[in-house]
């Protein structure tokens, strides 16, 4: 019995796994298993591919005999299971608006395979339509490259590949703003955080020049939510990012009315509804708050950060308490007695970054309003820093990485829709799938159909010779626009 099972369970060919029963081994046999699955995915899909080339050949024979079959030809698709490789008819026609300047004339044969028109792809695009689709939604959830690249091992991609396919699109055009289902903040407090920051990242330019570029994001939310492992979420998070070169002002009035704008695209606001302003200091923040007659919060995360550079915590015990003093005072927003505090380092032997301290005292002078808003309870602090982390650094990877610019534009366009709740990818399918059905139509009506003989002198009789690229039909009922076409197209 057991040799019958043996027979049965196992992989002949040239497979390594030969006994399933008693030499079982799962990580050989799910390696294999998925290598031969994919193989099989291939296999099938070579064969569809080219029974549909197969069938266009034969209803392009008949219907327009100005494309002339000419051999095959060998062509490469990238799928998600990896690279297949079609045999494909190739077809020969006349093109007529061709000019030759040195015979001038006009004329010449070219060749085409009429097989990309009929799946669309596009022009030098060699990547399916699912993986295409699939890698811009992998940057929208925040994938970087190499995420994406592990993702796919078969279909071996490069990061050039994954920078073209988002470089070709253009996804602020797909974002419906119309399908917004907007947050009344009366159910939720009636508070909007405002988390402002700024961060720098290089680009190239069109002139394949490296440039450094500021962009500035903002984040709105509503409030804390704790999940089921006690860890807390910005509640009704929108966000929204501003991106100029390096050098180019930001003008803070006009600013501060596309944050408004962004407000009243999302939220339901009423006239006591309350703004908290939040960031890290900087006079731009600061006067944003002030233009908005809302409430102004410190970064604790700089502040701490800057004070922090007046002690060495990790190596007197000493300094490690007075950390521990420092962000007590910040967290209950007791301004006066920190800067007690920092006054008595002058006298204190064991504070070393003496130099420092008028530095830190003036940066705290400046911002107290900010940090004695941590005495009330709807405080929530700043999240802006983590916000620039997880919505712009994170996209591109952490480290020097340099990308295109339209590239880098497209990214965060993904990113923040996907956090925002639009989908631009299915709006750009459906766009696609009307450009799609219109070149049916065409192609359907037009290019690849010859009209019959006929009495009729505007019918198209065919000369393979001369006339134009066979797209025009005309013929008694296409109007004297076709007509006139027609006389100049095979004069």
């Amino acid at each position: 019995m057991y040799q019958s099972v043996w027979l049965k369970c196992s992989i002949y060919k040239d497979r390594v796994i030969v006994n399933m029963v008693h030499d079982f081994n799962p990580y050989d046999f799910f390696k294999h298993f998925n290598h031969e699955a994919q193989q099989t995915y291939r296999e099938k899909l070579v064969k569809t591919l080219e029974q549909i080339d197969d069938e266009l050949f034969q209803y392009i024979r008949k219907a327009n005999p100005l494309y002339k079959p000419k051999g095959y030809k060998k062509r490469y698709l990238i799928s998600i299971f990896g690279q297949i490789k079609l045999k494909l008819h190739r077809y020969k026609y006349w093109d007529n608006e061709f000019y030759n300047s040195k015979k001038d004339t006009y004329g010449k044969w070219r060749y085409k395979i009429l097989f990309y028109d009929h799946i669309k792809l596009k022009k030098y695009q060699r990547l399916t339509h699912d993986l295409r689709l699939t890698i811009l939604n992998m940057i929208g959830d925040g994938l970087r490259h190499k995420d994406i690249l592990l993702a796919f091992p078969k279909a071996h991609l490069t990061t050039q590949t994954i920078s073209n396919v988002i470089k070709r699109e253009n996804i602020s055009e797909f974002i419906n703003y119309n399908s917004v289902n907007k947050v009344d903040v009366l159910e939720t407090g009636n508070r909007i955080y405002i988390a402002l920051d700024d961060t720098f990242l290089k680009a190239i330019n069109e002139k394949k020049k490296c440039n450094k570029y500021r962009i500035r994001s903002l984040t709105t939310y509503t409030g804390h939510i704790k999940s089921d492992s006690s860890k807390k979420f910005l509640e009704n998070k929108k966000v929204f990012y501003k991106m100029v070169k390096l050098g180019q002002g930001i003008n803070t009035s006009e600013f501060m009315n596309e944050i408004l704008e962004h407000i009243n695209r999302f939220y339901i606001i009423n006239n006591d509804t309350k703004l908290i302003v939040g960031g890290d200091g900087a006079n731009w923040i600061y006067e944003i708050s002030n233009l908005l007659n809302a409430d102004y919060v410190l970064d604790k995360f700089h502040a701490l950060r800057f004070t922090k550079s007046l002690l060495s915590s990790r190596t007197l015990a000493y300094h490690k308490l007075h950390y521990k003093i420092i962000r007590y005072l910040y967290s209950t927003g007791q301004v006066d007695k920190l800067l007690d505090l920092l006054v008595s380092y002058k006298k204190n032997d064991l504070i070393t970054n003496k130099n420092k301290i008028p530095k830190v005292i003036n940066y705290l002078k400046r911002n107290k309003a900010g940090i004695e808003i941590y005495k009330e309870k709807w405080c929530l602090g700043v999240c802006a820093e983590g916000q620039i982390s997880h919505n712009i650094k994170q996209v591109l990877g952490y480290g020097a990485k340099i990308v295109n610019v339209k590239v880098l534009q497209n990214m965060l366009d993904l990113r923040f829709a996907k956090i925002n709740g639009f989908d631009p990818i299915t709006e750009l399918k459906n766009y696609e799938m009307t450009i799609v059905s219109e070149q049916d139509h065409f192609n359907k009506t037009s290019r690849w159909i010859l009209p019959e003989y006929s009495i009729n002198p505007y019918e198209v009789v065919g000369k393979p010779n001369y006339g134009s690229i066979p797209i025009v039909q005309s013929g008694s009922k296409a109007g004297l626009t076709g007509k006139a076409i027609t006389e100049l197209a095979y004069a």
